[in-house]
């Protein structure tokens, strides 16, 4: 049975769809995990994620799609971000989950 969820991993591999430039590849790779990783220890609260989120977002669908104006874009920048944030926040919570079943 398949999760109705995307997991970060198929998120980001979406995200560099299009996107031809190797080094840009990686700085969306970096980024995204590290948004996890800050918020996973905690530097970062809930709303500043999804803000950052969908800043980031907004970057990415702006240099995919250069001839549409962001208002174009919103509901898909806005979708992005909130795949996003579930993704990050369910691996943060099965992270601290078997973190603790390892003590």
């Amino acid at each position: 049975m398949s999760s109705p969820y995307e997991t970060l991993d198929q998120l980001v591999i979406k995200l560099l769809d299009g996107i031809y430039d190797a080094k840009t590849r990686m700085d969306i790779v970096s980024i995204v995990y590290g948004m996890r990783d800050s918020y996973a220890s905690g530097q970062v609260e809930d709303e500043e994620l999804k803000n950052d989120l969908i800043l980031f977002c907004a970057d990415i669908y702006q240099t995919k799609y250069i001839d549409k104006e962001v208002e174009e874009l919103k509901d898909q920048i806005e979708d992005c971000a909130r795949k996003l944030y579930r993704a990050i926040k369910l691996e943060t919570i099965r992270a601290r989950f078997f973190g603790r079943l390892r003590r």
